[in-house]
């Protein structure tokens, strides 16, 4: 029944969505809602449906100029994508946000560089320090903060496997289930929803900003 609910305000998140979308200059108030929608699907483990979500709320808070929860977005979606088991996603989101002003020196950045690298390098003790000492994670989302928590630190023994369990049981249902659809659903993850070939051609001009805080 649970699942069945979760399915549903999915729905209707995505019909949510379309909606805003239809009607511009009505973005603003679309924004808290689908905040709130998003830490929803996170804490139902339907990652692939917040990341969706994540980016319409990337691309609506850019077209707001509101860097500050630009900034948020792309940290929850790195999150995601770490807790697909993907740095490397994870990294290119880090890489194609250093274009939104602020962006390489805010505290978002700094985490996910610190989470991408404690990852590689299985430095559980880095991991676990970032988790807990950068505000930024909490204040971006509240379940993604609890997601963080939840998953194993790099290199504390079996963590690759729990990380791909952390995936989430939507993208796992949607490829078949068991473990080579928790296979397929990890690169169907990382290939239709990381950054995916057309938000490389289309979002740089969408965010608007200048290279001037890049590394």
């Amino acid at each position: 029944m649970l699942d069945e609910q979760a399915q549903a305000a999915d729905r209707y998140f995505q019909e949510a969505v379309q909606a805003f979308s239809s009607a511009p200059g009505k973005e603003a108030y679309a924004t808290k809602p689908l905040k709130e929608a998003a830490g929803f699907l996170v804490r139902a483990g339907m990652h692939a449906s917040a990341m969706k979500l994540y980016q319409y709320l990337l691309r609506t808070f850019a077209a707001l100029k509101q860097p500050h929860n630009v900034r948020k977005a792309v940290l929850c979606r790195a999150v995601l994508l770490l807790a697909a088991g993907d740095p490397v996603a994870a990294e290119g989101e880090f890489q194609f946000a250093l274009d939104v002003d602020g962006f390489a020196s805010s505290r978002e950045a700094e985490a996910i560089e610190s989470l991408v690298g404690a990852y590689k390098d299985g430095n559980a003790e880095e991991w676990t320090a970032t988790i807990e000492k950068n505000t930024s994670i909490a204040y971006a989302d509240r379940a993604i903060a609890a997601l963080l928590r939840s998953m194993p630190a790099p290199g504390s023994g079996g963590a690759d496997d729990e990380f791909a369990e952390a995936l989430g049981e939507q993208a796992m249902k949607a490829a078949g289930g068991g473990a080579s659809g928790r296979t397929a659903a990890d690169r169907g993850l990382r290939s239709a929803e990381a950054l995916g070939a057309k938000q490389s051609a289309t979002a740089a001009p969408i965010l608007g900003g200048s290279a001037s805080g890049g590394r």
